[in-house]
């Protein structure tokens, strides 16, 4: 699941009917591996590796998203050419290269990232076609098939729960119908999620069989749930008793608990900056929590019994870190030293752990730690 700018998602069926999504930039999103996901990373082994090296060609934008499908990594951001070679803000990596994917007749700022439903990948992001906002397109297994879908704005994240395709973003309605930065397709039509939010919806996860919502949100019609919410089957509810008191980037479920990256410092009445942990009753800090930087943590991702955590910061509980660390759900360890760009998503692929940076000048956006 991992992580960053803001917009994103859709949704087909063969000749049945058709979908689409997107998201709002910036908010550095990370991915949400959905529960049908067809392609399982290796699990055993650990990550080993002393520094972060440029993976690939040069990719000249923003890295949002990074997703393993299809044995690829799957690369989603703010860039429009790989080398010297054009693209539309998604590309992917073999291991050894990467290679752009292009959308034909489109324009726009990019992908944001991917997401998994009845194993069909789709990629969300600021893009646009002749006839209006596609929010979202499906991978054919060779290139991307634009939707003629469109919600009003950005869709920031995909999850599939019991069977349905949920969306959240900063869309706020469809055919004049209103959503309210949330939606679900059924199988055969969008509807409304409860009342919605007031603001924008960065995150969606599955923690013990129930669906959470996370992003700068304050309430769900008059309900108050500070920046993270539950569905309850007819409506969303606070999550603990007050919640986040600021913005959240990333969901992952790890260890038994949820886990919630952004930019806030408390959770409830606790202190706990940039992370933090719901069991389902309460709300936790993490060994000591994030310290340094200004943009908080933008990206969780659960490989092999650790979890990663990547954004802008310098310290995770008493260890200085450079934007990326590593949790064993008992102390916290560093990853290298000069990883110097924000990290705005990651994702362990053939065994390596990858992030996507958010840095404008200078090196590759897609690195590799080895």
């Amino acid at each position: 699941m991992k992580v960053t700018l803001t917009l994103f998602t859709a949704f087909f069926f063969l000749a049945i009917f058709t979908v689409s999504c997107t998201k709002d930039l910036p908010v550095y999103p990370e991915e949400f591996p959905p529960s049908a996901t067809p392609v399982t990373p290796p699990t055993n082994g650990s990550i080993t590796g002393t520094a972060w090296a440029d993976a690939g060609a040069t990719i000249d934008g923003s890295i949002n998203g990074l997703f393993v499908f299809d044995n690829k990594l799957f690369i989603a951001g703010n860039f429009f050419t790989v080398g010297s070679s054009p693209t539309f803000g998604a590309a992917t990596w073999n291991g050894s290269s990467i290679s752009p994917i292009n959308l034909s007749g489109v324009n726009g700022q990019g992908f944001t990232n991917f997401g998994v439903h009845n194993n069909t990948l789709y990629g969300g992001g600021a893009f646009s076609q002749s006839f209006g906002m596609a929010m979202c397109a499906q991978w054919t297994g060779s290139t991307w098939t634009a939707g003629t879908f469109a919600m009003n704005s950005n869709v920031n994240s995909i999850e599939s729960h019991n069977g349905s395709l949920y969306i959240g973003g900063y869309f706020t309605t469809y055919n004049s119908v209103t959503y309210n930065r949330v939606a679900k397709h059924n199988g055969s039509s969008w509807v409304p999620v409860g009342a919605g939010f007031n603001n924008t919806v960065n995150a969606l996860a599955v923690y013990n069989g129930e669906l959470y919502a996370a992003g700068s949100f304050t309430m769900s019609g008059s309900t108050t749930t500070n920046r993270i919410a539950k569905w309850n089957g007819s409506s969303w509810v606070q999550v603990g008793v007050s919640g986040l008191n600021g913005t959240a980037n990333d969901l992952v479920v790890y260890n038994n608990a949820l886990y919630v990256a952004g930019t806030f410092t408390q959770a409830d009445a606790g202190s706990t900056r940039y992370l933090a942990k719901w069991n389902g009753s309460s709300w936790s800090s993490v060994g000591g929590s994030l310290s340094g930087g200004l943009n908080g943590a933008k990206a969780l991702h659960v490989y092999n019994g650790e979890l990663f955590v990547g954004g802008d910061f310098s310290g995770a509980g008493s260890v200085s870190v450079r934007n990326v660390a590593r949790w064993n759900g008992t102390t916290w360890s560093s990853l290298g030293s000069n990883l110097t760009f924000i990290v705005g998503s990651l994702a362990v692929y053939n065994g390596s752990l990858y992030a996507g940076t958010i840095n404008y000048t200078g090196t590759n956006r897609l690195r590799k730690f080895q």
